[in-house]
């Protein structure tokens, strides 16, 4: 699943960041060329974890294809989403407004960019944060739910929070809303519990295939749509003698929208893998995209999936122990980020190309 496919045009990996080092005493500085959307993210997690023990400041120059989705919700020529705690319903909970350049504004939630902007860049952002301050959290997002170049949804819901369970993370999810781009208009309700302990991952094999479950879904179209989906899908993994389940569904929504996502359970670890309609792109090509990516994923026997690959650096970087895992790809995301962890001294990361196994030793 990862970053959403739409029309054949593949995902991130597309940080190009030049890096400069001035030094522990006076800072780290990332000086970023065309979109860093992700490092600017990782920055932001590690302002609030007390480990780091650096300032850093982020120089972006924008591409033409920067944009507030690629920052998690950050505007052009302004960078920081500020949390400003509040009291919460309940004295042992607590909601947060997170703010762009137009400062707090009220209900608690926290607006992702334009109406499109990606609420799961955003909840990648404050989760881990959130996770490690004391007491629990809720935050409202709205924005894209699932939109091109960033992770759907159910990504976040069925792979990357029962992994971050892995590390000790306990966190949940609720969509209330739809948002596809470019129209947006979806919700996302996440809950966090605080005071967690960061644990080890270890994940170098991940057991048997135990099922492939699927959502084909569409808002404001046919009902025709979704089924030729499912049904695609369906049939192209148990051609590849896989156990597959691929529900068709046609939700509500503000505006005409279709996507298909998939899930493969292991033994061990989960992966997902996704594809996003749009005009003239048949029902049965979108599923054809999302079922090539899980094949290709498939075969090459890792734990981990390529986008999962560097979501899990910084939260095995935060635990008490060292962790490893095997990844399907080794990315540009993967290595700049075990690069801008390395800087701030909270851990090492050992990358063996050969293996392709992420070793990550944190600092004591």
């Amino acid at each position: 699943m990862g970053p959403c496919r739409e029309g054949g045009v593949p995902g991130a990996g597309r940080d190009r960041i030049r890096p400069l080092l001035l030094g522990r005493g006076s800072g780290l500085k990332l000086q970023g060329h065309g979109p860093g959307g992700q490092t600017v993210r990782l920055h932001r997690d590690f302002r609030e974890h007390p480990r780091a023990g650096l300032d850093l400041s982020v120089l972006h120059h924008p591409g033409p294809d920067w944009n507030k989705r690629d920052s998690g919700g950050v505007g052009r020529g302004r960078l920081g989403v500020r949390g400003r705690e509040r009291p919460g319903p309940r004295s042992s909970a607590r909601q947060f407004d997170y703010c762009g350049h137009g400062g707090c504004r009220e209900p608690t939630a926290a607006q992702a960019g334009g109406s499109a902007g990606a609420v799961t860049l955003i909840l990648q952002t404050i989760l881990l944060p959130l996770a490690i301050a004391p007491g629990d959290s809720a935050v409202t997002l709205r924005g894209g739910t699932h939109v091109p170049f960033s992770p759907p949804f159910t990504y976040i819901e069925q792979v990357y929070l029962p992994l971050l369970h892995q590390l000790g993370i306990a966190a949940e999810v609720k969509l209330n809303a739809w948002g596809w781009y470019p129209q947006g208009g979806g919700e996302v309700q996440l809950l966090v519990r605080g005071n967690s302990q960061l644990r080890e991952i270890n994940l170098l094999e991940r057991g048997e295939l135990q099922h492939v479950r699927g959502l084909a879904v569409v808002t404001e179209l046919p009902s025709h749509i979704p089924q030729r989906m499912a049904s695609r899908a369906e049939n192209l993994l148990r051609q590849a003698h896989l156990k597959a389940t691929v529900t068709p569904s046609r939700e509500k929504g503000i505006a005409p929208g279709a996507g298909i996502f998939l899930t493969a359970e292991y033994a061990n670890t989960r992966a997902g893998f996704s594809a996003l309609g749009r005009v003239g792109l048949a029902a049965e090509k979108v599923a054809e995209m999302a079922c090539a990516e899980l094949l290709n994923f498939h075969d090459t026997g890792a734990p981990v999936d390529v986008h999962l690959a560097d979501q899990l650096l910084l939260p095995a970087a935060l635990a008490m122990q060292p962790s490893q895992y095997r990844v399907a790809e080794i990315s540009t995301h993967l290595t700049t980020n075990a690069w801008v962890i390395e800087q701030f001294g909270v851990a090492r990361v050992h990358i063996d190309t050969s293996e392709k196994v992420v070793a990550i030793a944190p600092s004591p």
